[in-house]
Order: structure tokens, then sequence, then C-alpha cells
């Protein structure tokens, strides 16, 4: 008969400890496959309470504490990265996993760093091309940022993600190119709402204002109360104003600001950061005018709308319309007292009415000139 010493004792209790450790981290990584992260972060601090050796549990724990949108942690998730490293320093995910949340928290040098250790580790990780690709464009380095994404789709040609990211570089010079990877990405992934918005843009740039309208709507079906789509309404509701659909116009940029109530802010400095990259990029200096207008900022918009005129014919005729004189108070100038106008008043006194005068008075001059003036030509889909 054998008899338990106090060493069998021991060993048999921590195998017990690792046993239900892993039984805890399975249930958190299962959690964590599920979407709740609140869930997984609770049987993963389970997990590491008996068993504080196994580099898999750090990382399945950064990853929610990454992902929590309740109560997100970058901080705590880089934490979970650095230990799972110092536990096995051969393992490419936890440096990749903590490239994404240090891109993510701004130190974008210590994620290109990272990113080039994932690849040292794992040459083809196309996941690890993609992202480092991401911090070069944000970095301008169009050249580095389109090797990586023309590497991450030479290693899976089914990247949804690169073929879409590669086509808001062409987008500004190589509209067939553009149109080919967007078509791409949309087959690939069908729900994602960025492709189609992003998409939608490229044909409101072109002038192809109804097919835009189509890949706006498309967007917003997606995602219709998503705070990233805050951007899409914004887009849908500039074109509107465009083309003369007042109500709809005013429904976007209301919904647009309900999602997000900085919008104004997010969309302008996103098209900032394209005409920093592209100086020539038109279409960013007119969206970015157009936002201005909205916001009462006339002499701003009046500056980047002129350089539209001046630099693109193609829609002087529609871009035009918005150059007014600063009004003499804060609110932007009444609408005239045409039949149409007074719809559109009407509209919009069921509205922010700052906001809703702003858009009313664009919209009547857009109509007014239209009228006097051959319609765009809006080209059609390549």
């Amino acid at each position: 008969m054998t008899t338990l010493t106090a060493a069998n004792i021991g060993l048999v209790a921590s195998q017990g400890m690792q046993q239900q450790a892993m039984e805890y981290y399975r249930k958190g990584f299962t959690y964590n496959e599920q979407k709740n992260y609140e869930a997984a972060i609770l049987y993963l601090n389970k997990s590491i309470e008996l068993d504080s050796l196994n580099p898999a549990t750090f990382i399945s724990r950064g990853h929610a504490h990454f992902n929590n949108s309740k109560n997100r942690n970058l901080k705590a998730a880089i934490q979970d990265f650095n230990k799972a490293i110092e536990l096995d320093p051969n393992n490419y995910l936890p440096y990749y996993n903590r490239g994404i949340a240090l891109d993510e928290e701004g130190d974008m040098d210590a994620a290109l760093r990272d990113f080039d250790r994932t690849l040292s580790l794992h040459p083809s990780y196309e996941n690890a091309y993609y992202s480092r690709g991401m911090v070069y464009d944000k970095q301008g380095d169009v050249v580095s940022a389109l090797k990586d994404y023309n590497q991450a789709i030479s290693l899976n040609n089914l990247h949804s993600f690169a073929y879409n990211s590669r086509a808001l570089l062409f987008a500004n010079n190589h509209f067939s190119s553009a149109w080919r990877d967007y078509n791409e990405a949309i087959a690939l992934n069908p729900l994602s709402a960025s492709c189609f918005n992003n998409r939608g843009s490229l044909l409101f740039s072109q002038g192809n204002f109804e097919a835009a309208l189509k890949d706006y709507t498309a967007a917003i079906s997606l995602e219709p109360s998503s705070k990233s789509r805050a951007h899409t309404y914004m887009n849908r509701g500039i074109l509107s104003i465009m083309v003369g659909h007042g109500d709809r116009a005013h429904d976007d940029i209301n919904k647009a600001l309900s999602l997000d109530s900085n919008v104004y802010n997010v969309v302008a400095q996103y098209f900032n950061s394209r005409i920093e990259r592209n100086p020539h990029d038109m279409f960013a200096v007119m969206m970015k005018g157009m936002v201005a207008r909205l916001r009462g900022d006339f002499e701003a918009a009046n500056e980047d709308l002129q350089r539209v005129v001046d630099f693109h014919a193609r829609i002087t005729l529609s871009v035009a319309a918005f150059i007014t004189p600063p009004p003499s108070s804060p609110s932007p100038p009444p609408s005239s007292s045409s039949p149409s106008s007074s719809s559109s008043s009407s509209s919009s006194s069921s509205s922010s009415s700052s906001l809703s005068a702003s858009v009313s008075s664009s919209v009547e001059e857009i109509r007014r000139v239209m009228a006097k003036l051959p319609p765009l030509s809006a080209s059609s889909h390549p």
C-alpha cells in the first residue's frame, strides 16, 4: 500500500489547482469568443490566481481588456501582453497584440517595433503586415504602407481589410485601382459598413452622387446605431444638401450628432489628416469646408470651398453655392421667401434651430444655382 508523503500530497494539490485553472481559462476563452468580455475577465482572473505561469491566459485576458467596450483598459491589456512576453518571449502573438494596443494608445513607434518583432518570429503573418501598414499610413509613409498592404494581400488574397485600406491610398489619384479594391473588399466582406462608406466617398468625389448615396445608405443599414457610423450620416447629410434633399440632410446630420456629439471635430480631423497626406485631395478639402459651413465658421468654409472652385472645375457648380459672405449675427443667413424655402424653414423648426437654419440656407442656395445652370454630369459606374 502506497502512503502519501507531504511531497506527494503537494503534487496532487498542485495538479488539481492547474486543472481548475485550465477550466477557468477555457471558460474565459469561450466568453472572449462570445464577446462577453466582462465574464471573460472574471474567469481569467480566477485562472491566473491558481496558475500565474500560463502565457495564454494573459494573452486572452489582455484581449478582453482591449475589446471590452463597456470598460476598456488599454494599460491593463498592455500589462498582460508584457507578462505573456516575459513568460514566452518567442511567441509572436503577444507582440502583435501589444503592437495593436500601443498603436491605439498613440505610441506608433513602439507599435512598429512590436510588429517588426512579430514578423521576425512569424514572417508570413499577414495581419502583422496589414497592421504595420496602417501605422505607416497614419504616419504619412505611403510607400511603406502600400508595400505592407500588398504583402498582406499576397499572403492572403481574402484579406478584405487590406483591400479596403489599400483602396483608401489609391482613392485620390488612382480611381480605377481604388474602385477595384473597394469592390473586392465588399465582395469578400459584404457586411462591412466601412467598405461601403469608403466606396461611397470615392463615388462622391467623382460626382456620381446617386451611386454614392446608395453606398452610404448600405453602410448605415448595416450599422444604423453605431457611433462609428456618425461619419457616414454626416457624409450622406452633406451629399443630400448638395443635391437638394433638405429633409434627409436635416435628419442625417442630427442623427450623426446624436450618435457622436463630437462628430464635427471627428470628421474635420479625418479630412485634415487626408489633406496633410495629400494637399491636392480636393474632396477632403471640400468636405472639411462643408463641415465648417454647417458649424457656422463661414470664413474657414469659404477658404476651403474657394480652393476647390479654383482647383477642381468638375464640382464648381455645387460648391460655389456655399461660398457666401459671413452673416452679421452668429446664426446662418435666413432662407429666402420662395415656396421651397418656406418648406425647408418649416422642416427646420422641427430640428435643432442653428443646425437646421444652416442646412436650410445651404439647400436654398444650391437649389437657386442648380435652377439656373446645367446639372452636373454624374459619371456612370466604372
